[in-house]
């Protein structure tokens, strides 16, 4: 019994002893994986109107020595998305919406003999189902660049004279070139024709909303007017696909001025069956051809344009006149009477400013409406917008030249440049019987500027219905969250435009 034990110590001994040699070798060797890492869960979506999305995801291999760095890959679901081994990464195509385990195994083998796993869970979305299901719904459709990565994205609309609202679901669509994710919601046009977007606790300003509306953005880092976000416009679907041209042409008082020429998409020169409306707009350095999305500078005309033809609407030529340097007051400032001196600004600001607008407007009925009809395939549907001092000289050619337009825009006017018994005498001869343009009037009351000219708008607007301008041709637009700013003009730039060629 005493010789079986001695046997059985003997022959336990030699089998560690060969183990642990073994072992020793094959640590000396240094020769195995030690590790194997690739994110443990990833979210893939497959964007609207396409079958599938590719993304890959980094896969790091640590060996010990020269051991080898490949590893397999294999999906547990491959119909939902499938897996292909590149060089130290793995790449995935989803193929529709569910969930997958894709495991990825080491070649080599560690210290103990055994290759290492990781598993990376893959959840696909379809945004195109999504998408689908949203174009069977009824009604308008407008978008909203989530830029400020809310978690959630609420909607209300409303209509700005009767206060009669609805809260829209917004629906997750896709992420645009931004990586940002893009919601669209679907309400009724002719019902509403204000938006606001928020979050639940944060929200932007009332945002008009028509058929040459399309999207829209959050310009603000913070909220800033009556502490809501300001939002700029983004263009969803086909961008603008026209043409800009620049030219020079002789102005009254000696010398030259630039002016830019905005043709829609699909506009041929040589097709005459074809014809335009022509929009005619001071400061033509700020109303396009800028970055547009991102661009806090401009109107965004020419994306209004296209969204409009995106949505049905027909084609416009819009010309520019640019106004942006000294003589800019001079310009747009008409000679009705004397300036009236505003407390809140320096003298040192309009002491200069000579009254020229009637020059202006002359250029424009006599040189510019002649070239452009000259030129260009139009027809005789024409209208002229502006902003601040812009938006005075608009309202002047309106009143001297109603025969040569068919709608104005009048944005933040200046009316307060002039007292109130200046514009009861300009506005006494006046007759606004027969046909007259169609009038859109805008003001904001949330910064200095706007609150500096805000009673002298409201004014205008008592003045205009007591003289007899037809309220079917003629629409105030008082919006206490409206700023003194290009990207305000142009958020009422559409509506202003729908009002004034009557587009429901």
């Amino acid at each position: 019994m005493r010789g079986l034990k001695s046997f059985v110590s003997v022959f336990l001994c030699a089998v560690l002893c060969v183990s642990a040699v073994a072992f020793s070798a094959q640590a000396k060797s240094k020769k195995y994986v030690k590790s194997i890492s690739v994110k443990s869960k990833a979210e893939i979506t497959i964007p609207a109107g396409k079958k599938t999305a590719v993304k890959s995801f980094k896969v790091a291999v640590k060996v010990k020595g020269n051991a080898s760095k490949k590893f397999t890959a294999k999906s547990a679901k491959p119909s939902v998305a499938a897996v292909k081994v590149e060089k130290s990464s793995i790449k995935i195509t989803a193929k529709k919406a569910g969930a997958a385990k894709i495991t990825v195994t080491s070649k080599a083998k560690n210290v103990k003999g055994k290759k290492l796993s990781k598993t990376l869970t893959v959840t696909v979305k379809k945004a195109a189902e999504e998408n689908k299901k949203e174009e069977k719904e009824d009604g308008f459709k407008i978008y909203f660049a989530n830029n400020k990565k809310w978690s959630d994205v609420k909607a209300r609309f409303f209509n700005r004279e009767s206060g009669a609202s609805v809260n829209a679901e917004m629906k997750l669509l896709e992420k645009n070139s931004y990586g940002e994710d893009v919601y669209c919601a679907a309400f009724d046009l002719d019902k509403y024709d204000r938006a606001v977007f928020g979050n639940g606790t944060d929200e932007t300003t009332p945002i008009p909303v028509t058929k040459a509306s399309s999207g829209f953005y959050i310009t603000s880092d913070t909220p800033e007017f009556n502490g809501k976000y300001s939002a700029g416009v983004y263009t969803y679907g086909k961008q603008f696909g026209g043409k800009i041209e620049d030219i020079e042409m002789d102005y009254p008082g000696g010398y030259t001025k630039n002016v830019s020429i905005m043709t829609p998409e699909g506009y041929n020169p040589e097709d005459k069956t074809k014809k335009y409306s022509v929009l005619y707009m001071s400061d033509a350095q700020n109303i396009f051809g800028m970055e547009g999305y991102r661009s806090k500078g401009e109107w965004c005309c020419d994306d209004t344009i296209q969204t409009l033809m995106n949505n049905g609407g027909d084609g416009i030529i819009i010309v520019g006149v640019v106004t942006n340097d000294a003589k800019r007051m001079t310009e747009l400032t008409p000679n009705i009477g004397s300036l009236k001196p505003i407390p809140e600004i320096p003298e040192e600001y309009y002491k200069d400013v000579k009254l020229e607008g009637e020059n202006f407007s002359k250029f424009l009925a006599e040189d510019l409406i002649p070239y452009i009809d000259n030129n260009y395939n139009t027809n005789s549907t024409r209208g002229f917008a502006g902003s601040s001092n812009g938006g005075l000289e608009a309202f002047y050619i309106g009143m001297e030249h109603p025969e040569l337009f068919s709608y104005i825009g009048a944005m933040s006017p200046s009316f307060d440049f002039f007292d109130e018994d200046v514009w009861d005498n300009y506005l006494a001869d006046k007759k606004f019987t027969g046909s007259v343009p169609n009038l859109y009037i805008s003001a904001g009351n949330s910064d200095f500027t706007e609150q500096i000219q805000y009673d002298a708008v409201i004014s205008m607007g008592k003045r205009l219905e007591k003289a007899g301008y037809p309220a079917d041709k003629m629409t105030m637009v008082i919006d206490q969250d409206a700023a003194h700013k290009e990207f305000y003009w142009g958020l009422y730039f559409p509506e202003m435009l729908c009002f004034g060629l009557n587009i429901k």
